[in-house]
């Protein structure tokens, strides 16, 4: 009688380089009886730092809490032989386990020439307990497990302990190892178990477990399907330092996984935020110290508010980025180095411009100089060829990963200049946001900007900065923020909701009604609770009949009077014009220290009138030895509202 019929559906193992079925079936292996010495690997992986951190308590240390005897033998014709002997005949058992070719031809009797197979097999000896010599020792048919040879590497490396015990004694455990998060299982795990087996100490001091690089759409990277870029095509368009930078800069170097699109657009993205602008900035230089036959050397002073800023800049750079690398903290340190870069580019060297076209200022030589041989060091781990190349470039040394971390200990503490002047560039970020809101292009002169804020009083020093960053002819500081902008409050309810739950409700509706107020120390009081720092920011309105933005951080607004009258008009034609020109300049080739004449034409009235009133800054600006009204025949463009035809001629 049948009672009842059904089908399993499982799972079946297929083998992942054929696709074909697989088969498992019991074998005799040998082991190492890990489980006797587990709690000890549990004890010494607290001495390793791992990162990141959470690995070494959570895969890594769940992993030995849980760890079974570790199954080191193979059935194989390849790999390194298993050095046991055992007796050919079950009456007479015996196991010999050899340490060395010494101790194996001592005891055996046999020459060793080859510790391979079949040269090994052939190792053959009377077994000592067979009093009448008949019954043979043989090796066991296995080889180790490729795993195993992983982990013996500290010692297999120097053939230790027959060679260089000393060295080994002095160099072990290792200071550094990297690789896949998949290695806790592998790797990691297999040195781990000889660290503490053989010596009792950890084989390494720090571990840092990376993700994996995944193809587009977050699948693994497959030979047989081909779903990745070709290497070299993204190699030959962006550089092997951008690819290094692209990865260390990734949450991938914490054990994060990262896609690789087929086009390679982040890297290239990495090659414009870092090697770029580090390339930009050393062309700069060498093209105006080049020109006019500059030397610039090393300085640690300077008097120039500019110079002081990217100096006190520079330092703290470096102290920054040396703090991160020592915590294996890549990411942040490319972060910082990226900022940097934007700022030596973007507003160092765009603000110091003109203190470079005659060649006479040599503190902005020096200073320059000073930047890129420092940062050059500092870079030199995360982009190695392009910063050894301008390093030697600069310097003429053998090489920047022969030179020591640059010490900048001599170089002054600028706080409160850096605290300044990062006030000064968020506040002209601001203004430009206002002018693109306002369709104002950032040549066109305006006749005010107001400053309002708790810090606004402290910018006095730096008005006529401003007044040229953002193009305006005056600015104001008003210190009471609650005249043109009104505070309110924002919280952060993913963090506030995980800690206090129950009370988001009164804490939601005490915020509605402005019922809250900010404790001394930084912390907010609402509805009976006190939020953290962390759990809420103040931010800012701008009010009714108001232009303006607040800066990112809330602590000021900043108004742009946007009301445009004649003669502001015409001189921002007049900068236009400069613009390009300068570019008809860069188009001919000409060198940025040749002078020219320059002729134009144009039926606007606008431009005539922007010409003859600003007649001697255009001629300064673009080097212009004679600036006429005349045969403009190399190019017409668009400006004021009309057209203006021009031409230039080296003088």
């Amino acid at each position: 009688m049948l009672v009842k019929k059904e089908q399993i559906t499982h799972a079946y193992p297929y083998c992942w380089r054929t696709d074909t079925p697989l088969i498992y079936k019991a074998m005799s292996s040998w082991f190492v009886k890990v489980t006797d010495f587990k709690d000890e690997m549990v004890a010494v992986n607290q001495q390793i730092t791992w990162t990141p951190e959470h690995v070494k308590n959570g895969r890594f240390g769940k992993g030995l809490e849980t760890a079974p005897d570790w199954n080191i033998s193979r059935n194989r014709y390849w790999g390194v032989p298993l050095p046991v002997w055992q007796s050919d005949n079950p009456k007479f058992p015996r196991t010999d386990v050899f340490g060395s070719i010494a101790e194996i031809e001592e005891k055996t009797g046999c020459k060793v020439t080859d510790l391979h197979r079949p040269m090994i097999d052939d190792v053959v000896y009377p077994n000592p307990d067979d009093p009448s010599g008949e019954t043979k020792m043989r090796r066991v048919p296995y080889v180790f497990d490729c795993w195993f040879e992983s982990g013996s590497m500290p010692e297999g490396q120097i053939h230790y302990p027959f060679d260089k015990k000393d060295w080994f004694d002095a160099h072990f455990p290792a200071d550094f190892i990297v690789e896949g998060l998949d290695q806790t299982r592998g790797w990691f795990y297999s040195l781990h178990v000889l660290g503490v087996g053989l010596h009792h100490k950890p084989a390494y001091k720090h571990c840092m477990a990376t993700g994996l690089v995944m193809a587009e759409g977050g699948v693994k990277m497959s030979k047989k399907l081909g779903n990745y870029p070709d290497p070299y095509v993204i190699l030959n368009a962006s550089g092997s330092d951008a690819m290094r930078w692209f990865l260390l800069s990734s949450s991938i170097v914490h054990g994060g996984n990262v896609c690789m699109d087929y086009e390679g657009k982040e890297v290239a993205k990495a090659m414009r935020k870092a090697v770029l602008p580090f390339w930009n900035a050393y062309y700069f230089f060498c093209l105006y110290a080049n020109a006019e036959g500059v030397k610039a050397n090393l300085t640690t002073t300077a008097s120039d508010v500019l110079d002081r800023y990217i100096l006190g800049k520079l330092k703290d750079l470096t102290e920054k980025v040396k703090a991160e690398m020592s915590a294996y903290d890549m990411p942040a340190a490319s972060d910082n180095l990226t900022d940097f870069l934007d700022i030596l580019n973007n507003w160092y060297i765009r603000r110091s411009r003109e203190r470079f076209w005659d060649g006479t200022d040599q503190a902005a030589f020096d200073t320059l100089y000073t930047v890129l041989v420092t940062l050059a060091k500092v870079m030199a781990p995360l982009a190695p060829f392009i910063t050894d190349f301008v390093y030697r470039g600069l310097t003429n040394e053998k090489s920047v990963h022969l030179a020591d971390w640059p010490n900048v200990d001599a170089l002054a503490d600028e706080a409160k200049l850096i605290e300044q002047m990062d006030f000064v560039r968020a506040i002209s970020s601001t203004a430009k946001a206002i002018r693109e809101e306002n369709h104002l292009r950032n040549r066109l002169p305006l006749s005010k900007m107001t400053i309002a804020g708790e810090k606004a009083n402290t910018l006095a020093e730096f008005v006529e900065l401003l007044k040229d960053e953002v193009n305006v002819k005056d600015v104001i500081f008003n210190t009471d923020v609650t005249a043109v902008a009104d505070k309110f409050l924002y919280l952060k309810t993913p963090l506030i909701g995980k800690r206090l739950g129950p009370a988001m409700g009164a804490i939601m509706g005490a915020a509605k009604q402005n019922q809250w107020a900010v404790n001394a120390d930084g912390t907010l009081a609402i509805a009976g609770q006190t939020l953290t720092a962390e759990e809420f920011e103040l931010r800012l309105n701008m009010k009714e009949g108001f232009k303006g933005q607040p800066l990112p951080d809330n602590t000021a607004v900043v108004q742009l009077d946007v009301t445009i009258v004649p003669e502001l008009e015409r001189e921002g034609v007049a900068r236009d014009f400069v613009r390009m020109v300068q570019q008809l300049r860069k188009d001919k080739g000409l060198d940025v220290s040749d002078r020219i004449t320059l002729t134009w034409t144009s039926e606007s009235a606008l431009v005539k009138e922007a010409f003859k009133e600003h007649a001697t800054y255009i001629a300064e600006q673009v080097l212009a030895t004679s600036f006429a009204e005349g045969d403009g025949s190399d190019k017409t463009e668009e400006l004021g509202d009309g057209q203006v035809s021009f031409a230039i001629q080296k003088a």
